[in-house]
């Protein structure tokens, strides 16, 4: 079996990133080699929304000197999600048919023996017919075989991510500089990678589903990417949006992406990202700080959308297991804060202080108000 020294390969990758020379072409090349050494981090996630978005990124990206050892990574992770995930969960059928199409091409060959070992156990049609095109995309002679190392993959991706915070500026100067359209390349390149990733899969009337993807830079903002629907489309950003207060003093928690979102995000795009989110936030306590700071920062909410979304935070937080909700009812109550949202704080305080709180909806649609607070000042 041919050693390729994958401990050693996302250390040897940035090297050559970080060292290059500051000339348009090296730069440009600096920052194709950091998006693939970023989209390899995000493959190893056991995230599978992350897995699959990020295996489907690096089948796009054309081949580079990296290739082959890029290509043995993608090989272990897929032994690893074979044997480390013995569900039929529809992202993980995804990911792994994602990680065969990576695999696909003259050399599929080398990896005959870990697809046989993926078609044996997994029998949908989506992986079975990946495998089908990749074997038959083989070459003949394909040297040596490829059966995997046994890699630690806990032990790569905390190599993955020291080397990748290396690349990180915390230079807001050059953050603001950017503007959609920029590839992400180009932005990994001028600001480094980011201190969260997230992805969101989001419903298009027309074409049924996308997938979205958004870098979290903290002191910094977010950034949000689309694709096109052509295979050679690569990630390019549509917006920036700013950080609105530091959301690290604030929050202490594991989902720093989500954090930062609710905490910046205005108008309908809040409260939407609030419903997509809310499972995977509700029993997070310390969300419920980012929420009350919210709630006193955003006086006047842009829209209607984004009040009811601000009432629904008020809610989650009269429901959730954290000891000190009451007390941030009454600061909320208190304000300054949008007065719907106040008035909601009051009564929720209140039905917690007489023991009568009782589960309420937060799909709320638009606030109608009639008083000032949607409306622009001067």
């Amino acid at each position: 079996m041919k050693k390729t020294g994958l401990g050693n390969f996302i250390g040897v990758f940035f090297v050559a990133t970080l060292l290059a020379a500051p000339l348009c072409a090296a730069q440009s090349a600096a920052g194709s080699a950091l998006q693939r050494a970023f989209f390899t981090r995000l493959l190893l996630d056991d995230d599978l929304e992350k897995s699959r978005l990020a295996a489907r990124s690096i089948a796009r990206v054309p081949p580079g000197p990296d290739t082959e050892a890029l290509s043995d990574l993608v090989a272990e992770h897929l032994l690893y999600l074979v044997h480390s995930n013995p569900g039929d969960d529809p992202v993980l059928i995804d990911s792994i048919a994602w990680h065969v199409v990576v695999l696909t091409g003259t050399s599929t060959g080398r990896y005959r023996e870990i697809l046989d070992k993926v078609r044996q156990r997994y029998t949908q049609k989506k992986v079975s017919e990946r495998i089908d095109l990749a074997l038959g995309a083989a070459n003949a002679s394909t040297g040596s075989l490829y059966a995997g190392q046994g890699l630690n993959i806990a032990a790569l991706r905390a190599g993955a991510d020291a080397a990748l915070a290396a690349s990180r500026t915390r230079d807001r100067s050059q953050f603001v500089k950017l503007h959609p359209g920029t590839s992400l390349a180009e932005v990994l390149q001028s600001v480094g990678t980011p201190d969260d990733v997230t992805t969101t899969t989001v419903r298009v009337a027309r074409y049924g589903r996308s997938q979205m993807l958004t870098m979290h830079y903290a002191g910094s903002g977010l950034v949000f990417f689309r694709r096109g629907k052509r295979e050679e489309d690569q990630w390019v950003a549509s917006e920036f949006v700013d950080e609105f207060f530091d959301v690290t003093t604030v929050y202490k928690g594991t989902q720093f992406g989500a954090a930062q979102a609710l905490a910046s995000l205005r108008g309908l795009p809040f409260r939407e990202y609030f419903r997509y989110e809310r499972k995977r936030i509700q029993n997070d306590p310390d969300m419920m700080d980012v929420f009350e700071k919210r709630a006193l920062q955003f006086t006047q909410p842009a829209d209607g959308f984004e009040l009811s979304g601000m009432i629904a935070c008020v809610r989650l937080i009269a429901n959730s297991k954290n000891p000190g909700n009451r007390e941030s009812l009454h600061r909320i109550a208190v304000g300054p804060a949008p007065k719907r949202v106040m008035a909601e704080a009051t009564k929720y305080a209140h039905k917690l202080e007489q023991g009568i709180l009782e589960h309420e909806s937060d799909e709320t649609g638009p606030v109608e108000s009639d008083d000032d607070e949607l409306k622009p000042k001067n």
